[in-house]
């Protein structure tokens, strides 16, 4: 069985998987929009809406039912856990082969009494009274032995027992969960309940929460979900074995924690089982009744992901079970193969979500249950939102998930997200699904299901799973490193090698960057991890890592690269390639062509709507023809469609840049009079955007288009500057662009980049951009006719401003390219 990228959403993330599909697509690839900047997912918050104080506050009116008027594309506040990245995906090619590969396997519900029995673990020693005796070395591990009970809420009693992990194998189950999930004190949990009683004392938070297990005879605290979990994985009657990383590692121990953290991809890849434990909903909430179903709502979640497996082949027998919590006695239960519910499932995701402000004015639900909200209440936990929880599931034998009373197989809640992110993507973006996203990127990665061979590098799986959250920052690599790409798998980790979790987050970024680049020489663009760099960390936040380091942040501006290997751009085409890593203060030395410099930003860093627009509005001195609104729509969404691939009609953004443009711009203002000439410059049918009843709004057509422009801006946008170069070119760089930097084609890179004078004539890389201009060698091809590249937007008053400038190198009729060192 050939391993899958042993690796966590997003994400989304998710940037270029190049040809992840193992055969040829039946049907056009869609990537996900998952979030960190592998995209940005585009959501809709009715306070910004309703209540913000710029352009796109107006766009619609305090009538919910009012269809007409347009919501704002964007709200860039958005939680971290959201992918960002873009996942390509054979819609129907997978989930074909997902579904027979299914049908061949193991039963798809377990019996899930059905565990390995202790009695078959060696026999080892314990110190009376020691929760940890020291392992003798790292071939080693501990496992907690948890002590049956038929009081489903009696105090937990278990023993800590350290075990060789060779004679441990497949004698255990590990437990995936979420170490804050439901805590007050988490501040990005998307758990939907909190105790309603202002004391976590009362009886009711103790008795299902519980803060304090027995270990070995001692009292050892724990987190209010592992305790919960525990109960729930306890036996009436016989022991269970499990793996769970805050027990058996020895947390106090730091070198204990390096050692061990480095051997989870084995220990959840040998155990006999994974078990998933997404949390506890609170015991009003879980008594609500989902009426489509008329189940409890945890019961209605698991429901629910069978309907969705079974809408898209009716021969899969998905099911699920459920725990009596008093009884403790477990019922398998199927769904309805030819229900009416499965048959109008399509109708369910076509449902709009809850009117925000009328959520908020009435809490945090509305007062009848949205049509959505048990999946909201599945793949709202955090859980979906850890990047350790990646490699957990992708390199288990099986995973059995855990909510509330209900457990279900794994794999019918990834195919259920699969199913998902191919039919309904839109309703996913419209409830805010985010996490589906999450679920279906675990799934394509899970080795068990062994959906396609693992085709990506390991810099576009970092670039996949920027959006999940960690807890420390070397888990950004720790977390992923069992998992399998072309050029590093867990037996032979060459982009690891000589990187410990001891050592510090800059050391190792800076180690696992230069064996990068260094592992990438014989490809055609060696330099394409440069994409994740930029200078704000090392001037903004004092970072000791060099500028052409990647910093790997969520919060990081999204690729400008499109997410289509076969069709990337090819800024430095017919430059020799030269870099040299060996440096012994972690300088990076390339060769490249400088273009020409920066002249000055357009408006301010764009961070919304409004401050897109203001920096639309900076370019109504330059001439609104059709070829020039080919130029900005273009370089706003870095030459990509609303998918991120690359998009190749030139004109195809044009009425929805117009559109976004045009919307809450009030008649006779400077800013009309220039975007009204826009409008004016596209075909006459495309130049109305009133619908047949004016006073109902815009057309459908160009509410649609302003959509599309919104989010294919959204995707890269954020974080990001408009500026104009000397040369005449329109730009989109960093955020921390200034006048006199300058725009260089580096040898062995696909897009330019802004790059700023260092001390002794070095470089210190500021981040990549866009120009329109030059995306594909352009500039190359004119420095060796002997010319400087000019831009659409050059003139002779540009030529005024640009004198007053500080020069840019000049460029050689023979194309002598400059060596460079950037610190």
């Amino acid at each position: 069985m050939p391993s899958l990228f042993r690796r966590h959403s997003e994400e989304l993330y998710i940037q270029k998987l190049y040809q992840y599909l193992g055969s040829k697509p039946k049907a056009p690839e869609v990537p996900i929009d998952l979030p960190g900047k592998i995209q940005k997912i585009l959501e809709l918050r009715g306070d910004r809406r309703l209540f913000s104080a710029g352009r796109f506050s107006r766009g619609r009116s305090r009538d919910a039912g009012d269809d007409h008027h347009i919501y704002p594309c964007w709200d860039w506040d958005r939680d971290p856990a959201e992918p960002q990245a873009v996942m390509p995906m054979n819609n129907f090619g997978v989930l074909e082969r997902a579904t027979s590969l299914l049908d061949g396997g193991e039963d798809a519900q377990r019996n899930e009494q059905a565990f390995p029995q202790v009695e078959h673990l060696p026999e080892t020693g314990t110190v009376p009274g020691v929760v940890y005796e020291a392992l003798p070395d790292n071939s080693w591990f501990r496992l907690l032995i948890l002590q049956p009970s038929d009081d489903m809420w009696a105090p937990i009693h278990c023993q800590l027992k350290p075990f060789s992990r060779n004679q441990a194998r497949v004698t255990y189950e590990a437990l995936s969960y979420a170490w804050n999930e439901g805590d007050r004190e988490e501040p990005y949990s998307l758990f939907n309940w909190r105790p309603s009683r202002p004391k976590v004392e009362e009886k009711g938070d103790i008795k299902w929460r519980p803060q304090q297990i027995i270990c070995n005879g001692q009292e050892l605290p724990v987190k209010g979900n592992l305790g919960c979990s525990l109960l729930h994985l306890r036996h009436p009657s016989r022991a269970r074995a499990v793996w769970v990383d805050a027990i058996c590692i020895n947390q106090r121990d730091a070198a204990e924690v390096s050692e061990q953290i480095q051997m989870m991809p084995e220990i959840y890849g040998q155990a006999y089982r994974t078990v998933v434990w997404l949390g506890m909903e609170s015991e009003a909430y879980a008594a609500t009744i989902y009426e489509p179903l008329s189940l409890p709502c945890p019961e209605a979640a698991m429901a629910l992901v069978c309907h969705i497996v079974k809408s898209w082949d009716l021969s899969q027998p998905a099911s699920y079970s459920v725990r009596d919590t008093v009884s403790r006695a477990v019922e398998v239960r199927q769904v309805d193969s030819d229900s009416e519910f499965t048959r109008t499932l399509d109708g369910l995701f076509s449902c709009q979500p809850p009117h925000p402000r009328r959520k908020q004015l009435n809490g945090n639900r509305s007062p009848r249950l949205g049509h959505l909200d048990p999946l909201h209440d599945l793949f709202g936990v955090s859980w979906f939102g850890r990047k350790w929880v990646i490699q957990e599931v992708a390199l288990s034998r099986s995973v059995d998930v855990m909510f509330h009373n209900c457990s279900i197989s794994w794999r019918w809640v990834g195919l259920a997200a699969a199913i998902m992110r191919m039919r309904f993507d839109d309703a996913l973006r419209a409830h805010r699904l985010y996490h589906v996203y999450h679920a279906y990127l675990m799934f394509r990665l899970s080795e068990n299901y062994n959906l396609d061979p693992a085709s990506m590098t390991f810099v576009e799986l970092l670039r996949l799973t920027a959006s999940f959250k960690t807890g420390e920052q070397n888990d950004f690599f720790f977390s992923v490193s069992g998992l399998e790409t072309s050029d590093h798998s867990l037996e032979r980790q060459p982009l690891l090698t000589g990187a410990d979790y001891a050592m510090s987050y800059d050391d190792i970024c800076t180690s696992v960057a230069r064996r990068i680049i260094d592992a990438a020489r014989s490809k055609a663009y060696p330099l394409s991890i440069l994409e994740d760099s930029g200078a704000s960390r090392s001037i903004y936040a004092k970072k000791p890592a060099p500028s052409w380091v990647p910093e790997w942040r969520v919060e990081h501006p999204g690729m400008l690269s499109p997410w289509s290997l076969d069709d990337n751009f090819a800024a430095s085409r017919g430059l020799k390639v030269y870099v040299d890593t060996s440096s012994s203060d972690n300088s990076l030395v390339v060769q490249g062509l400088c273009v020409s410099t920066i002249l000055s930003p357009c408006g301010t860093e764009i961070k919304d709507e409004n401050n897109m627009a203001a920096s639309i509005d900076q370019l109504n001195e330059f001439p609104s023809t059709s070829s020039h609104l080919e130029v900005y729509s273009r370089t706003l969404c870095a030459g990509r469609d609303s998918q991120g691939r690359r998009e190749r009609n030139r004109a195809a953004m044009v009425l929805p840049f117009v559109s976004f443009a045009l919307y809450g711009i009030h008649p006779g203002t400077a800013k009309y009079k220039w975007v009204n000439a826009c409008r004016e410059s596209l075909p006459e049918e495309d130049q109305n955007p009133w619908s047949s009843q004016r006073i109902r709004g815009w057309n459908e057509k160009w509410i649609a288009a302003r959509q599309r422009f919104s989010r294919a801006a959204g995707l890269v946008a954020q974080h990001r500057r408009l500026f104009i170069s000397t040369s005449g070119h329109l730009g989109l760089g960093p955020r921390d662009v200034s006048p006199g930097d300058e725009v260089w084609v580096l040898a062995g890179a696909a897009i330019p980049f802004i790059l700023r004078g260092g001390e002794d004539g070095r470089k210190i890389l500021v981040g990549p951009c866009y120009i329109d201009d030059i995306m594909d060698g352009e500039a190359v091809s004119a420095a060796k006719s002997g010319e400087r590249h000019l831009g659409l937007l050059w003139s002779e008053e540009l030529a005024k401003r640009a004198s007053i400038m500080p020069a840019g190198p000049a460029v050689s009729s023979d194309l002598q390219t400059q060596r460079i060192i950037i610190e």
